[in-house]
């Protein structure tokens, strides 16, 4: 989720899924956005425990909404 005025950049690893408002953006003239992005297992035969998220080059607040997961 990102906070988004009319410099904001486009996300590089994800497509905006949902733009929407809450009080807090509109106070701040700024629309918030929901992220769609696909990763694929770079070790297949390993199972997926774990999922992280880094903030370390962003100042937004990941979070997961839904996720979806196929076994190949």
């Amino acid at each position: 989720m990102s906070w988004t005025g009319g410099t904001t950049p486009d996300a590089t690893r994800g497509k905006v899924a949902w733009t929407g408002e809450n009080e807090a953006a509109r106070a701040q003239g700024k629309k918030i956005r929901l992220y769609l992005t696909t990763w694929e297992n770079p070790k297949p035969d390993k199972k997926v425990k774990t999922i992280g998220f880094s903030t370390k080059q962003t100042p937004c607040a990941p979070f997961c909404v839904a996720l979806t997961a196929e076994e190949k």
